[in-house]
């Protein structure tokens, strides 16, 4: 509670100004509690939950019988990832260029980050899932393979679009990770929870599962906070959300992803790969691919604009990504309201930005596959 609190006026400030009025950690109190409490006694997923069997055993533990404790506990959980999001990363993109000063602007880019508030707000898990991934990265790199499995399937199993970094492990023919990683899925999100509730009822918990996210992209539409790319172009335009123009859209932006893997290809083949740099891309890919694509989903902003800013090799993609890290802050989000900021866009379009400038990098930085890019360190 105390980030919230940072916030002018405090909690309910924040509350009211961030997104439609809500509790304090909004999808807590619908959906997270009411799974967690229910979880042992009823093993289907609650209306408006998407997510796994897995997680919902592990809500159980920060879901008492009194809601004031769990929502202690579930602030707790919060923290202990905003934390961890601060440090590791920080840490990495310090070694990363062997100067201190990108650690300390990165914690100043993450505390101004909009999607940061947004996730505490709604007491939701973008936070933990964009730590976990950058910390499998992060493991990867450093050859902890197992590790990396887990941590990566930790975020998938919370939410599943994390999953799509596996195609960035596809596209460099690492099987061997590949493999640890379904290894790790099958025990996590399968046999542990049949360990619980059996085979049976977890391939029904699945299913109904599989109807929620169905029914999800119907409604979903229609609501101002997603920044998915065909949803934000839609209301600009002013045009039906007909499933034909839909479908064009869709494919706009798959188009976009062939070419940012072509490129992560590319580098791979010819050698000239800075992994933590190609896999970043997939990141700014989320919103291209997953039709919620909610504004907390974006707390991976800061830490892709720090690893831009270290790449950058001049004054036009320095003042590109000064103008993007103006438009995912709280600075711009405070001259506006959020029907005004989520719905036309702007967390999309600082992305769109973000993703341009990753292509012009690859034409200016030769790339690396060290862990440690200072060129003044050598890499064994």
């Amino acid at each position: 509670m105390s980030i919230l609190n940072v916030w002018p006026g405090g909690i309910n400030a924040m509350v009211a100004a961030t997104d439609k009025e809500s509790f304090v950690y909004g999808d807590f109190h619908d959906y997270y509690y009411p799974a967690g409490r229910m979880i042992l006694k009823v093993a289907k997923p609650l209306g408006g939950y998407f997510y796994t069997p897995s997680f919902a055993l592990l809500l159980h533990f920060f879901t008492p019988e009194s809601y004031g404790d769990a929502i202690i506990l579930w602030g707790v959980f919060q923290h202990l990832w905003i934390i961890l999001l601060f440090i590791i990363p920080g840490i990495y993109l310090a070694a990363r260029s062997g100067k201190k000063l990108y650690f300390y602007l990165y914690i100043l880019l993450t505390l101004l980050c909009f999607p940061l508030y947004h996730n505490l707000k709604w007491g939701q898990l973008s936070v933990m899932i964009v730590f976990c991934t950058i910390f499998a990265l992060i493991l990867h790199e450093r050859r902890q393979y197992w590790l990396a499995a887990i941590s990566l399937a930790t975020a998938t199993l919370a939410k599943y679009y994390p999953a799509t970094f596996i195609i960035y492990f596809i596209i460099r023919r690492d099987t061997s990770f590949i493999g640890k990683f379904t290894v790790v899925m099958l025990i996590m999100g399968l046999l542990l929870p049949a360990t619980v509730f059996g085979f049976a009822t977890t391939g029904e918990f699945y299913r109904l599962l599989h109807a929620e996210l169905d029914y999800a992209r119907d409604w979903v539409i229609y609501d101002m906070n997603s920044q998915f790319f065909p949803h934000v172009v839609l209301r600009m335009a002013g045009m039906e959300a007909e499933a034909t123009a839909r479908g064009i859209l869709a494919i706009a932006g798959m188009l976009i992803c062939l070419m940012v893997f072509y490129k992560i290809h590319k580098a791979t083949m010819t050698g000239k790969n800075d992994s933590m740099f190609s896999a970043s891309a997939v990141f700014l890919l989320f919103p291209l691919m997953i039709n919620t694509s909610w504004p907390h989903y974006f707390v991976y902003m800061p830490f892709c604009i720090t690893l831009l800013l270290q790449e950058c090799r001049n004054r036009r993609q320095k003042w590109i990504l000064m103008i993007i890290t103006a438009m995912q802050s709280l600075l711009i989000f405070s001259l506006t309201d959020y029907q005004t900021f989520s719905g036309s866009g702007t967390l999309l379009a600082a992305n769109m930005l973000l993703l341009y400038l990753w292509f012009d990098a690859q034409k200016t930085s030769p790339g690396s596959g060290c862990y440690n890019q200072n060129p003044e360190v050598s890499c064994k």
